[in-house]
């Protein structure tokens, strides 16, 4: 990503929360807004800012019909449905490890251009640097998988693994329908935890079976490929992160000092609610605060060269999201 020099002094609309979280806020009640509407009300603010048609695709300031490659989409065309509309640059920019292959087959169904004032208005982020970190990370990753033919696909190990969690599952559920089985409830437990983080990654990757296992934990897959891998994940930490909004309900609140009990006290105003909410931590000469986010385990961040040397995820106070 670039930064440029006076962005500190911009507010960039994708970044902040919509209306209906800001409602629900005031509200206080519980929560109000699922993953769905987020979605939905999401593409409607991003065609307000740009203009993009509500039955096309705005990618880097561009607007593409992809209506009759939904279908033939090696993802899946759930990942399309779900951003028919909006601007979804970073989730193109993110799952395409091989970009240039994608960027050749996307010119294909180019439509046309938008007004400069209008192309970037909802995109969180900066990708008009070729050489921002983000692109030159993605196309190092890129050439260690080539060079050492690695595949970014589920190995076979995973799938070894993802099939015994899940038939020790079933045996060990049927084990507690039919025997009352007190050793098959905790298997079972145990299995479906496993079968929770089979679930997540499944649910991020091409549409799949098996990231239906998701669904046994009594969550909603597809609710969670929106909240978790479209939201969270593109927009980590800022105020339009649909995840992090709803831990408000938490209550969390920022204290001069870390306390085992501080954790749960109340949260100061949630207008801007991210991690960084968390409490600091105290340090002989620097006040850090927690922060969720790190450059190796997300897609996009507004990381800077030199945010590689700041260890264990804290960074000190007042650091801003665009400074990584």
């Amino acid at each position: 990503f670039s930064r440029p020099s006076n962005r500190r002094a911009m507010k960039l609309p994708a970044r902040e929360e919509l209306a209906g979280m800001r409602a629900h806020a005031r509200l206080e009640r519980p929560l109000v807004m699922t993953a769905s509407e987020w979605n939905v009300e999401k593409a409607a603010r991003d065609q307000t800012l740009t203009g993009c048609p509500p039955d096309m695709w705005l990618i880097n300031g561009k607007v593409y019909d992809l209506k009759d490659f939904v279908a033939k989409h090696p993802g899946g065309p759930e990942w399309l449905d779900l951003t028919r509309g909006t601007d979804c640059t970073t989730a193109f920019e993110t799952h395409h490890i091989n970009i240039d292959k994608a960027d050749a087959l996307l010119a294909k169904y180019f439509r046309f251009t938008l007004p400069a004032e209008h192309a970037f208005a909802a995109s969180p982020y900066e990708w008009q640097n070729p050489h921002g970190f983000y692109r030159e990370l993605r196309a190092a990753v890129f050439q260690h998988f080539r060079s050492t033919k690695q595949t970014w696909h589920a190995s076979p190990a995973m799938w070894v693994a993802s099939a015994v969690a899940l038939v020790l599952w079933v045996l060990a559920f049927a084990s507690v329908c039919w025997q009352q089985s007190v050793a098959g409830a905790v298997v079972a437990g145990l299995a479906l935890y496993a079968l929770t983080g089979v679930g997540h990654n499944f649910f991020h990757q091409r549409n799949l079976p098996i990231r239906f296992v998701w669904d046994l934990t009594c969550f909603n897959s597809q609710e969670w490929r929106i909240s978790h891998a479209l939201a969270h994940h593109m927009l980590p930490n800022l105020s339009s992160d649909y995840e992090v909004w709803t831990a408000k309900t938490c209550r969390w609140k920022e204290t001069p000092a870390l306390s085992p009990l501080s954790l749960f006290q109340e949260l100061e105003p949630v207008k801007h609610l991210s991690f960084s909410s968390l409490p600091r931590w105290s340090w002989p000469s620097h006040s850090f605060a927690l922060r969720a986010r790190s450059p190796a385990a997300i897609g996009p961040s507004s990381c800077t060269r030199k945010s590689s040397t700041q260890w264990g995820g804290f960074l000190m106070r007042g650091a801003e999201p665009w400074q990584w």
